[in-house]
């Protein structure tokens, strides 16, 4: 869809730099103009999309989950250690 519109552009701007005055060949080019992000993101949009791309979670899920230390004096990310940890010392 994205080539299609950038063929369309391409024939519109050739049509009005041949076809018709100066004027209206000026305002139809700088509508074109302000459509060339719109076929750069509809051609783009396949490859930037992050759907079932988890990297974003786990990223921000590692980043405020740090390691702590453990019982052996090792940092760790046992979930069960950080729980037991959380409690506090035991009497």
């Amino acid at each position: 869809m994205a080539a299609l519109m950038l063929v369309v552009m391409t024939l519109v701007f050739a049509g009005c730099v041949t076809g018709v005055s100066r004027a209206r060949a000026a305002r139809v080019t700088l509508a074109l103009f302000c459509l060339f992000p719109l076929h750069a993101g509809m051609s783009h949009w396949f490859h930037s999309e992050q759907r079932n791309h988890w990297f974003g979670y786990w990223f921000g899920h590692d980043m405020f989950t740090p390691p702590f230390v453990g019982p052996d004096n090792q940092l760790t990310y046992d979930a069960k250690l950080r729980d037991a940890a959380a409690k506090g010392p035991t009497a």
